[in-house]
């Protein structure tokens, strides 16, 4: 139960496959799975979300591949350095998440230049400061649909499970959570 709270609320069958390793230094201690009340109250949710937009007929021909990504904010509390904006880029090939805090919106711009690729979106102007930069670097874009969560799906999930582990290690601290969404620092 210690490294369950201590690795994010991790789910038990992950918890036992890092208990046989040996190099984990992860000893399990007892083989009954716990009912962790913080995972309960943080992942419960309403209606699972569609899986229609799997990748798999996708063009990977750049270096890294397809790149989706999700904007989140403004959230608050601010974290300690004044982050207000989570961005999360989704590398479609290898499911590779790469997670940034910033200060502000435009900020997104200046973390989306790490990526060179197909970067997916929603039709939103969350990231119109990119339409300048993409067209002088020849990176393409497609752009999703509003309100149509599987088209994003993937950077849509990968969101939802980070905050399902913040919520879960918020709620184990017994903290308030603030509008349903709460930033952390890495």
């Amino acid at each position: 139960m210690q490294f369950h709270r201590r690795l994010g609320h991790l789910n038990y069958d992950t918890m036992a496959k890092f208990a046989k390793d040996p190099a984990s230094g992860i000893a399990r201690t007892d083989h009954k799975r716990i009912n962790c009340l913080a995972c309960t109250q943080s992942k419960q949710t309403k209606n699972a979300q569609s899986r229609k937009d799997t990748g798999a007929n996708s063009p990977i021909n750049v270096i890294r591949g397809k790149i989706c990504s999700e904007l989140k904010g403004p959230v608050a509390p601010r974290d300690r350095l004044g982050n207000h904006y989570q961005v999360n880029f989704i590398d479609h090939q290898t499911n590779y998440c790469f997670i940034f805090l910033a200060k502000t919106k435009d900020m997104a711009a200046l973390k989306f230049k790490h990526f060179m690729a197909i970067f997916k979106r929603r039709s939103t102007s969350e990231y119109e400061p990119l339409d300048l930069f993409c067209e002088q670097t020849v990176v393409a874009r497609q752009i999703s649909g509003p309100r149509n969560q599987a088209s994003n799906g993937k950077a849509e999930r990968m969101h939802r499970s980070i905050m399902n582990r913040v919520r879960s290690m918020v709620f184990a601290c017994r903290l308030t959570v603030i509008q349903d969404r709460l930033l952390y620092n890495r």
